[in-house]
């Protein structure tokens, strides 16, 4: 088995044993900064109201299992209006996103995994991955060393995001993972 499936099999392991006795579609949050490879694991949402009302009460202990996965289209800056869909109590839902150990979402998730990732790699991924869609790398490399970190720092200084979570990871390069 590689490194990856390894570590992967390992934290699936932790949540199959942390969901024992469970009896509502347990709930994980796979948190942390923008580009640290959240998604490699789970999209990445803001209007935390939304989030509650829509995914996390309803998939919740006292729940009705009605819940909506997507409420806005980022591309198109648009609000999503879509039908409900039934989640059995036996779901894993996973939502993946940045800033989502949020004071307006304590209590709504019943795992955590936070994401890391060195600041340079964070800078070489968010310029890769957001250049065509920021004008080239100079204007990404801008956003993702002035703007993106200035609001990391403030949720970090606002939240215990790493003591709050069940499970802290730390990237390496991606560059560096063997197969």
């Amino acid at each position: 088995m590689s490194p990856r499936q390894n570590a992967i099999q390992e934290i699936a392991q932790h949540i199959l044993v942390a969901s024992q006795g469970i009896d509502h579609p347990y709930r994980i949050a796979i948190n942390g900064r923008t580009v640290a490879g959240k998604t490699s694991f789970a999209d990445d949402a803001r209007d935390w109201q939304a989030i509650t009302s829509l995914m996390l009460d309803p998939l919740g202990p006292d729940g009705v299992r009605m819940y909506r996965i997507q409420i806005f289209d980022l591309r198109a800056d648009v609000p999503l209006h879509e039908l409900p869909l039934e989640a059995p109590s036996d779901a894993v839902v996973i939502l993946d996103g940045t800033f989502l150990q949020q004071e307006e979402l304590a209590g709504g998730f019943d795992f955590i995994i936070f994401v890391d990732v060195t600041t340079q790699e964070y800078l070489a991924r968010g310029v890769s991955r957001d250049s065509a869609l920021l004008g080239g790398p100079d204007q990404a490399g801008i956003v993702f060393e002035e703007r993106y970190p200035g609001a990391f720092e403030i949720y970090e200084k606002r939240t215990d995001i790493r003591s709050t979570a069940k499970i802290s990871l730390w990237r390496i390069p991606t560059s560096r993972i063997p197969n």
